[in-house]
């Protein structure tokens, strides 16, 4: 018998036309090894447009993705909203430098995060105006961000996502 491992699925989705991954309830199976190794199938995944990995216990558990997230060609959709994730100076600054090579993400979401920065401008408006996002809604602990879209994008239907 062969025994898949999630190291090996995710090499093979970088190598893949997949487009849309959503995780449910990841922080239960996903190792910081499976999410670094998850990291570097969406730096390298030419085809995936939109990720959801919710509820991950800490910020150290997204950096893998958010580094990744700065080398991709392809994702256009991010979705690490949690609970339980604290920010501070440092990891904000890592994290929103990451980002900032990334010139294809258009929507990223980081709702209930805790921003815990000594800067004197808001996290929002930190992450709108280094990245040249425009803040979409922060009601109810939501905050998403969007940039408006490429001119040559369509607006073709997206296939079901893969669901974990």
């Amino acid at each position: 018998s062969t025994q898949v491992s999630l190291h090996d699925l995710f090499c093979s989705i970088a190598n893949s036309p997949l487009q849309s991954l959503i995780f449910l309830y990841p922080s239960l199976y996903l190792s910081v090894g499976d999410l670094v190794c998850l990291g570097d199938c969406v730096r390298r995944s030419k085809h995936l447009t939109r990720l959801k990995l919710p509820n991950l216990k800490s910020i150290e558990s997204y950096m893998p993705i958010l580094l990744a997230v700065g080398g991709s060609n392809a994702i256009q959709t991010l979705r690490i909203d949690s609970n339980t994730v604290s920010v501070w100076d440092k990891v904000f600054q890592l994290a929103v430098t990451s980002l900032r090579h990334n010139s294809t993400l258009r929507t990223l979401s980081l709702a209930h995060w805790t921003f815990d920065l000594q800067t004197q401008l808001h996290p929002s408006h930190t992450l709108s105006r280094t990245l040249d996002l425009r803040l979409a809604g922060q009601t109810s602990g939501n905050t998403v961000f969007t940039r408006p879209p490429h001119p040559l994008q369509t607006n073709r239907p997206q296939p079901d996502p893969v669901y974990f």
